[in-house]
């Protein structure tokens, strides 16, 4: 099986930083100071990690936060599954340190990844950032967000309705950034899924599941487009209607087409002009984004 893959994220119409970032078989945001960025990579689905966090704390400690975090996936990427704890461990440590340098001024970040080994798809996640999987005409949540509305949730005492506007969905029980004497960090890790050619996995922060309902994820990735039009038409969709945050999005398409196939490279080896702002990517598809508008308008109304 061979893997297309492509990340994009977007500082959105109202923050004027911004705090996500995302890490792609060894690339990621390296300029703090960068609104938005596209990369794309296709190759083996073997040993491929992929992950989404979004900083919190403001004044550029934010994007320190998910900087820190994705950063140090490089050194755990080839074994992560048998190695999150220890890379849990030392990405919490690191942000808990810039808080001490910082004067104590609180920063943390979700974090939600995927890993590809032997035709299994692993996904663990800390805070709220989410993975979804399509197959075969349906999607389904494979991660868990750590938030009090998910913990009354569980609990029986919100239904998944009201949670969608409950005042604690937003709070989070856990992220990185948690000094070890407040609470033990325990990522939720989902049960192992074999990989299917057609499978398309999404990673993406609130600032996109805050705006689209599952329908709406679902609609835009069946829309039958390449990757690129689905991840523009996702990002553009939850900027149209409101979204208030950055956003970033992960799509990642499992597919038994040699075509796919590219040597894999070290973050190093990247020519920067495959780095380019989401403005000069594929345009989303206006039709289909104004179809989810007024979607998402009927259901508030």
């Amino acid at each position: 099986m061979n893997v297309k893959s492509i990340a994009i994220t977007n500082i959105g119409r109202v923050r004027q930083n911004n705090e996500d970032n995302f890490y792609l078989c060894g690339r990621y945001k390296t300029d703090v100071d960068l609104p938005n960025m596209t990369c794309t990579f296709s190759g083996p689905s073997n040993n491929c990690l992929f992950s989404v966090c979004d900083g919190m704390g403001g004044e550029a400690y934010g994007e320190l936060a998910s900087l820190v975090a994705v950063r140090l996936l490089n050194g755990f990427a080839d074994s992560f599954n048998e190695t999150i704890n220890e890379y849990i461990e030392q990405a919490n440590s690191e942000i808990c340190s810039e808080i001490t340098s910082h004067g104590g001024k609180r920063i943390g970040t979700t974090f939600a990844a995927l890993s590809l080994s032997d035709g299994t798809a692993s996904a663990f996640n800390i805070g709220d950032s989410r993975i979804y999987l399509t197959r075969n005409g349906k999607i389904s949540q494979i991660s868990e967000d750590h938030t009090q509305v998910q913990m009354l949730i569980n609990q029986g005492f919100v239904s998944i309705n009201d949670a969608k506007k409950h005042p604690a969905r937003h709070v989070l029980t856990q992220h990185l950034g948690i000094f070890p004497d407040e609470m033990a960090i325990e990522p939720f890790c989902a049960e192992p899924i074999k990989t299917e050619n057609g499978d398309i996995f999404l990673l993406c922060s609130d600032g996109l599941t805050d705006m689209l309902s599952d329908n709406d994820l679902l609609e835009i990735i069946n829309d039958g487009s390449d990757l690129e039009y689905k991840a523009n038409t996702l990002i553009e969709s939850a900027i149209n209607t409101g979204s208030r945050d950055n956003i970033t999005v992960i799509l990642v398409e499992i597919s038994d087409d040699d075509v796919l196939a590219e040597p894999t490279k070290p973050q190093a080896d990247y020519d920067t002009a495959e780095v380019f702002p989401q403005k000069d990517a594929k345009a989303a598809k206006p039709g289909l984004i104004n179809k989810i508008i007024n979607t998402i308008k009927e259901r508030s109304s």
